[in-house]
């Protein structure tokens, strides 16, 4: 009984870890304050293993837990 968390609209070729930021700016549940004693953590596979999709985990402020590319 789930639902999206977010849509983000482009290409049919656009990269996922290009849309990465702007998914995670769309999110429409209200998140609560991450901090030291409350971190939040965003699972990511390979594909975002890559300077673009570090930056935009860093970026959003989630501990991230991405899947190493070899």
């Amino acid at each position: 009984s789930g639902g999206p968390l977010a849509v983000v609209i482009s290409g049919a070729n656009t990269h996922d870890t290009k849309l990465l930021s702007a998914t995670l700016e769309a999110v429409i549940v209200e998140r609560p304050q991450p901090g030291a004693d409350r971190p939040q953590h965003l699972c990511l596979d390979k594909g975002y293993d890559n300077p673009t999709g570090h930056e935009a985990v860093g970026r959003h402020k989630y501990l991230p837990h991405i899947r190493r590319i070899g």
